[in-house]
């Protein structure tokens, strides 16, 4: 993660409607438009960042993780998503990118190897210092026992808009017949499932957008960046429906670990 040698903004915009993801280019003008928290562990960051490895650096804050993320060309990204607990959210992100490693493994022209995956968390020990510790992630490998598997395929249709198909507990659900009540239809048969119907964050685990790597993606392996794209703003209508769908819950029923 050099520093710019050109001007240029801190941040540059992905369109993903009302979900974004900031790409870092990092040079000395107007850092206070970086991360709360940023600054304090960009200098590590910068020492850790390198082609090859895939890295999650994380810090919780209010229900949500914020995510910092290495990909696999050195390039640094900054997201984040709703949270509930380190088991759940750990576990999806991390079978997600094995997921992503397996097909781009799969394609014939994979570009630059991964050498390793690592998670990082930063905790704020106060205002102006941060603690970074490692994650062994072999800790966050079991399944859910009340949790779909969620698998997604992005395609085209004859007129060249996106469809997406669903996939969980071996039932699909596709956009194409559904319309945009896929997502309620998603939602209902996950709070079905779930024991006691809450709606916390559900997280796709594999997205297939390999029928869009000759069109959209000009012939190239979609990278991980374009897989995590498509990835927050799948799960961000697919959340919005899970929060519609919900019953109410009474106050004293506690969320799972």
């Amino acid at each position: 993660m050099k520093p710019a040698h050109h001007e240029t903004q801190i941040h540059t915009f992905l369109n993903l409607s009302s979900t974004q993801i900031d790409r870092f280019t990092l040079c000395s003008q107007d850092q206070r438009k970086l991360p709360t928290g940023f600054l304090a562990i960009e200098p590590f960051i910068q020492q850790k960042t390198q082609k090859g490895i895939l890295q999650f650096f994380f810090q919780i804050d209010n229900q949500r993780a914020f995510i910092y993320c290495s990909d696999e060309m050195g390039d640094f990204y900054y997201f984040h998503v709703p949270y509930l607990n380190h088991h759940l959210f750990l576990n999806k992100l991390q079978r997600f990118t094995h997921h992503w490693l397996s097909q781009r493994d799969a394609d014939l022209k994979p570009g630059t190897s991964i050498q390793e995956l690592q998670f990082w968390e930063i905790i704020t020990i106060n205002n102006d210092q941060s603690q970074i510790t490692p994650i062994a992630t072999k800790n966050f490998h079991s399944d859910f026992g009340n949790e779909f598997d969620i698998h997604v395929q992005v395609t085209l249709d004859h007129t060249k808009n996106t469809n997406i198909k669903i996939t969980c507990e071996n039932k699909e659900y596709d956009e194409n017949h559904l319309g945009k009540v896929v997502f309620i239809k998603v939602a209902q048969a996950i709070l079905n499932h779930r024991k006691m119907s809450l709606p916390y964050p559900a997280y796709i685990i594999n997205l297939d957008l390999s029928p869009l790597q000759h069109t959209v993606f000009k012939g190239v392996f979609p990278s991980f960046i374009d897989h995590i794209q498509y990835k927050l703003l799948i799960e961000q209508q697919l959340n919005s429906a899970l929060q519609k769908e919900a019953m109410q819950i009474p106050n004293d029923i506690e969320l799972p670990e």
